[in-house]
């Protein structure tokens, strides 16, 4: 099915935690990812655990950089956590993981472009095995990774 369509039901289906990694978020007034971001939300003011990692390094475009950080405030302010890595390294994975049971990956990013207009490659995976590895490889890219703001307040100075 498509991968909005995946996505969405993913994330309203969601009873514990959603945790996304992606290179780049942005809002958009159009579906799905207009209905994904509002279920995020949802959910993150329903007490789930509802954290967005995204990239805000130095290798990625200012317009990028400005554009996603706008956008975290606008998901902070709606009780989601927001991260960024900020590293050396490009964050490009793109990753949502449902209750630590469901792995939704592939090349995506989460932005209308990404589920309507290009042409993506995006798998769904619950085999727990699979899933644990996802969720270690989440937590290790967490590690290094700093809340929203203080990213940007870093790179202000």
């Amino acid at each position: 099915r498509p991968f909005g369509q995946a996505i969405l039901e993913a994330v309203q289906n969601a009873k514990t935690s959603i945790w996304v990694s992606a290179y780049y978020i942005s809002g958009s007034s159009t579906r799905p990812i207009k209905d994904f971001y509002a279920a995020l939300t949802e959910k993150a003011q329903q007490g789930l655990d509802v954290v967005v990692l995204s990239e805000y390094g130095p290798g990625t475009s200012a317009r990028v950089r400005e554009a996603t950080y706008n956008f975290a405030r606008e998901l902070e302010q709606s009780g989601i956590r927001v991260w960024f890595m900020s590293g050396y390294r490009i964050l490009h994975k793109k990753m949502i993981l449902v209750d630590h049971q469901i792995a939704l990956l592939g090349s995506a990013n989460l932005t209308m472009a990404g589920t309507l207009q290009s042409d993506e490659m995006n798998l769904e995976i619950r085999q727990p095995a699979f899933v644990a590895r996802m969720r270690k490889d989440f937590d290790k890219i967490m590690a290094s990774a700093l809340p929203a703001d203080a990213t940007h307040a870093k790179e202000i100075k």
